[in-house]
C-alpha cells in the first residue's frame, strides 16, 4: 500500500506540472487574441498583418487555409466555437457539421485520457476505488456539457471593435483545469478502511481463521481416533510414553535448579 501511494504521488506531481505547463506556457492558439485585432477584420487586412510578421515575407499553408476559411462570415463564428486548431487543420471543412466532426476526436480522446488518469488514481490497491465511479461521472458529465455549449450556445460578431467571448479557448481552458484538479481531489480524499488496514493484517486475519479451523478439525479427529480399538491403543502407548519422558524431565537435578531460579514453583 505505501509503495502503491509513493508511485500514485510520483504519477500525480508529473501530471500536475504537464497541467500547468500546458495552462501557464501553453495557451489556446487565437489569432485574433494574439494579433490583438476583432475578429471581424477583413481578410485582406489580416494577410496584410501576417506578411508584415513574417521572417520570410511568405504565410504559412495552415494560416492560408485559415484566411481562406475566414473569407466566410459563417466560419467566423465557426473560429470562435470550434477554435483556431480545427479551422486552420481542416482544409475541406466548409459547414457546421464538418468542423463540429473534425473537432470531435481530439476533444473525445483528451476526455478518454482523463478518464484514464482517473482510472490509475483509484486503482484498486489506492484505498479510492469508491470514487472512480463518481470521478469517471464528473469526467464524462463534463464533455457532455462542454459539446452542449459548443453545439448549442449562439455566437454574435459585434460590427465594431467590441471584443468577442471566445467560447473554444474559455471552454478549453475550463477542460485542463478539470483534468488538472480533479485527480488531486480523488487523491486527497479520504482512503476506505480496509486500505488503511492495510494488505498485510488482512493476509494475517485469514491465516488466523484458517488456523482456527484447524484447531477445530484437530478437536473433531481426537474424539475419533478414541473409537477406533487400534489407534486407541496406540494413542494411549504415545501418552504412556509422553508421561514417562515428562517424569524424567522433573526428576532431573539441573532442571529442578533451574525451574526454581525461574520462579516457575516447580516444587509447589
Amino acid at each position: 500500500l505505501t509503495s502503491t501511494r509513493s508511485l500514485l504521488n510520483i504519477f500525480l506531481l508529473l501530471h500536475t506540472l504537464y497541467f500547468l505547463y500546458q495552462l501557464i506556457v501553453l495557451p489556446p492558439d487565437n489569432l485574433f487574441t494574439r494579433l490583438n485585432i476583432p475578429v471581424i477584420t477583413p481578410v485582406d487586412s489580416l494577410r496584410s498583418i501576417l506578411i508584415q510578421r513574417s521572417d520570410t515575407g511568405e504565410i504559412p499553408k495552415p494560416l492560408e487555409t485559415l484566411l481562406r476559411h475566414l473569407g466566410s462570415f459563417d466560419v467566423k463564428t465557426y473560429y470562435v466555437r470550434f477554435g483556431h486548431s480545427v479551422v486552420s487543420s481542416c482544409d475541406y471543412c466548409l459547414s457546421f457539421d464538418e468542423f463540429a466532426l473534425f473537432a470531435l476526436p481530439g476533444a473525445l480522446i483528451s476526455y478518454l485520457c482523463a478518464a484514464a488518469v482517473i482510472g490509475i488514481v483509484t486503482i484498486n490497491t489506492s484505498g479510492r476505488e469508491r470514487y472512480r465511479t463518481l470521478a469517471v461521472s464528473a469526467v464524462a458529465g463534463a464533455f457532455v456539457l462542454e459539446a452542449y455549449y459548443i453545439i448549442t450556445v449562439p455566437i454574435e460578431l459585434p460590427k465594431d471593435d467590441t471584443s468577442v467571448f471566445m467560447w473554444h479557448d474559455r471552454l478549453f481552458t475550463a477542460r485542463r483545469l478539470l483534468f488538472l484538479i480533479l485527480p488531486l481531489v480523488v487523491h486527497m480524499l479520504p482512503g476506505s478502511a480496509a486500505a488503511a488496514f492495510g494488505t498485510p493484517t488482512i493476509a494475517a486475519m485469514r491465516a488466523a481463521e484458517q488456523t482456527l479451523k484447524r484447531v477445530q478439525l484437530l478437536r473433531f479427529v481426537r474424539g475419533a481416533v478414541m473409537r477406533v480399538p487400534h489407534l486407541r491403543e496406540r494413542a494411549a502407548t504415545w501418552w504412556t510414553e509422553e508421561a514417562q519422558e515428562g517424569e524424567w524431565v522433573r526428576e532431573d537435578p539441573d532442571v529442578q535448579e533451574l525451574a526454581r531460579k525461574l520462579k516457575f514453583g516447580y516444587e509447589e
